[in-house]
């Protein structure tokens, strides 16, 4: 059957095409998730007994 945009019976079958990408299962926001998980993985480094530690090299170093 092809599609009408004109056509009140096939809209609603159409309705709830998939998108392309990856499905959304998580109603949060990407930044939201970033936050909690960052979060998150403080808090088991933390129990581990885990520091963090910043470290600055020369680019020729590297």
């Amino acid at each position: 059957m092809a599609k009408e945009q004109t056509d009140r019976t096939t809209l609603d079958l159409f309705a709830h095409e998939r998108r392309p990408g990856r499905p959304k299962t998580n109603p949060l926001s990407r930044d939201e998730q970033l936050r909690i998980n960052k979060r998150n993985q403080l808090k088991r480094d933390k129990v581990r007994g885990l520091k963090r530690v910043e470290l600055k090299l020369n680019a020729q170093a590297v």
